[in-house]
């Protein structure tokens, strides 16, 4: 059975390189945001679909700063609510070397809440 991902399981790494086109600086993740499956949860934490961040390199030279979207959306259709595939422990992508993964993930029983 997979484990499913909860609210606070996604987890946003920013690329360790200091240089990004030659341009010396520093990535930064800003916060995760989640969708969640409205009224299913696991432990009392909602189940997420989806997870997006936005990363940001900043030129240590001129502060110009670059914007990176990535989006995490459920590899497999392991396990599905409705029409929507649920993330799932192991999904995880990656852009421009920052990445966002499910890390940790509750287990239990589905709980569907009215």
């Amino acid at each position: 059975m997979s484990r499913v991902a909860v609210s606070g399981d996604v987890v946003a790494t920013a690329n360790p390189e200091t240089t990004l086109s030659g341009a010396p600086g520093k990535w930064a993740a800003g916060p995760v945001t989640e969708s969640t499956c409205g009224g299913l949860t696991v432990g009392g934490k909602p189940v997420v679909w989806q997870a997006s961040c936005t990363f940001t390199f900043t030129n240590s030279n001129t502060g110009a700063t670059v914007l990176v979207v990535v989006d995490l959306a459920a590899s497999t259709a392991a396990v599905r609510v409705g029409r929507q595939d649920v993330l799932v422990h192991g999904d995880s992508v990656a852009k421009q070397g920052n990445r966002l993964k499910v890390g940790g993930v509750m287990s239990g029983p589905l709980t569907a809440n009215a």
